[in-house]
């Protein structure tokens, strides 16, 4: 289970990774092919405010689709059951709970539950509500 919560992680972090690697090296060759222009151009202007829009898409897309596997793989590590005075962990009854290793796979499985399982939705919601305006616009 361990090694499965932290696959599931570390994936999402990787690819989240690969998509700003991407961003900086379209970033970087945008910059290069416009170096004639001024930097205030207004085609060189619009083309970077595309890419990072495209990366933005790319990286809010990949965190939309893996959220319900990643976050049901971090607070499975949180339910634990009690069979005769010793507490195992649900998803996996051959681990036991509030061990050393419980605890620090625990406190990896903290960071990712407030950044990523709560943190995301309020970044989404905060972010649908500074728009509320311009989405209730009609057509």
């Amino acid at each position: 289970f361990y090694a499965n919560l932290l696959c599931t992680t570390l994936l999402l972090v990787a690819l989240l990774g690969i998509v700003s690697l991407a961003h900086a090296f379209t970033q970087y060759r945008h910059h290069q092919a416009t170096s004639t222009h001024p930097p205030d151009h207004p085609d060189t202007l619009a083309k970077a405010a595309a890419i990072r829009r495209n990366a933005l898409f790319v990286g809010v897309y990949l965190l939309t689709f893996a959220y319900p596997t990643v976050s049901i793989k971090v607070v499975e590590l949180f339910g634990c059951h009690n069979v005769e005075g010793t507490h195992y962990l649900r998803a996996d009854y051959s681990l036991e709970c509030y061990t050393s290793e419980w605890t620090a796979m625990a406190v990896y499985a903290s960071m990712f539950l407030v950044t990523y399982v709560v943190g995301f939705p309020l970044f989404i919601g905060a972010t649908l509500w500074s728009y509320r305006h311009a989405l209730r616009k009609p057509c």
